[in-house]
């Protein structure tokens, strides 16, 4: 399915595992709050941000924060738009208190938390980014419960798919259980409504976990 991506997951590797040949010594940073993204990932998001004029980002995984202050400040200079972050626990250090920016601590499969974030979204569509528990059956469950709020969806850390000598947070080879093993049981039944973006980047965490939903034909 992926084969087009052949020559950048071959660069997003090295990227990935050669950081300081590249001059990557530490992630990114916003406002002072680590990102855990490429950057050339965060500037793809907010370039989606201004072409659709989404307005709402759900980012799963909020992790030390910084993507999500970042994507707040991004829908800010637009004009409009909300951040909702979501993770089972609470960044290190608190983020700050902002009118367009909100946190839900809980787990993102939880039907209560769902609620709550649908509720949040007033019925629209926007970019959802799945970028939490990286195990393939929770990012299945994931895609199934957040794909119909999301006019784009990026199933982050695809990459981990090709990581041959990496392992997980429960000491297992990242290869045998990812973000892109779900995505292979569910896309091929949402054709219909999802397409794979291919664009020209540099290098990305998430080969073929960029989608974009199909416009209707009226």
């Amino acid at each position: 399915m992926f084969k087009q991506f052949d020559d950048l997951i071959k660069r997003s590797i090295d990227y990935y595992e050669n950081p300081e040949m590249h001059g990557r010594t530490s992630a990114p940073t916003w406002r002072g709050y680590e990102a855990l993204q490429f950057r050339s990932d965060m500037w793809r998001y907010a370039e989606l941000c201004w072409e659709l004029h989404l307005p709402f980002v759900i980012e799963i995984g909020t992790s030390a924060g910084g993507t999500a202050l970042f994507l707040t400040d991004v829908m800010a200079r637009f004009g409009a738009g909300k951040v909702i972050t979501l993770d089972i626990k609470e960044p290190d250090l608190a983020l700050p208190d902002l009118p367009s920016l909100t946190f839900i601590q809980g787990d993102s499969i939880d039907p209560a938390v769902f609620e709550q974030v649908r509720d949040l979204t007033g019925g629209g569509r926007g970019l959802v980014l799945i970028d939490g528990d990286h195990r393939a059956e929770q990012v299945k469950v994931e895609l199934d419960l957040y794909a119909d709020l999301a006019s784009y969806l990026v199933v982050q850390d695809t990459i981990m798919q090709f990581l041959e000598n990496w392992k997980g947070l429960d000491d297992q080879p990242m290869m045998t259980d990812n973000p892109m093993m779900a995505l292979d049981e569910w896309y091929p039944s949402h054709t219909e409504e999802w397409e794979t973006d291919i664009f020209i980047m540099d290098v990305t965490q998430h080969p073929g976990g960029w989608l974009r939903r199909k416009a209707v034909a009226e």
